[in-house]
């Protein structure tokens, strides 16, 4: 457990959420229930990537796991995730080119049309 709560300070950087942070009346001792949403979506992304890093997932599914965080501050997040060991599979609507470069594989999925 200590060493789970040592690595949080790193990664709350990585994912871009020490600004946030920094808004919270107990900083980083917050209670934070993600259920009632008393935080912002983009907050919610943040921590919610943040608890796959910690857990050294071997899979990260992100399913518009970014939609709700800046174009730049979702780069510098996938550039931290897909430098994992991680399989990782993002799946966005807003997907482009430098996102592209991040990836081994890119699977686009239509409508079939009758």
């Amino acid at each position: 457990m200590d060493e789970l709560k040592q690595s949080v300070p790193a990664l709350v950087e990585k994912v871009q959420l020490a600004g946030d942070i920094t808004k919270f009346n107990q900083g980083l001792d917050e209670q934070i229930d993600l259920n009632k949403l008393n935080i912002s979506g983009g907050q919610r992304q943040k921590i919610v990537l943040a608890r796959a890093l910690a857990h050294q997932s071997e899979i990260i599914l992100i399913d518009e796991g970014t939609s709700a965080i800046d174009q730049k501050a979702t780069m510098e997040i996938l550039k931290i995730v897909t430098a994992t060991p991680a399989t990782v599979i993002f799946i966005a609507h807003s997907f482009n080119a430098q996102m592209t470069q991040l990836f081994d594989r890119e699977i686009h999925l239509e409508k079939a049309t009758k």
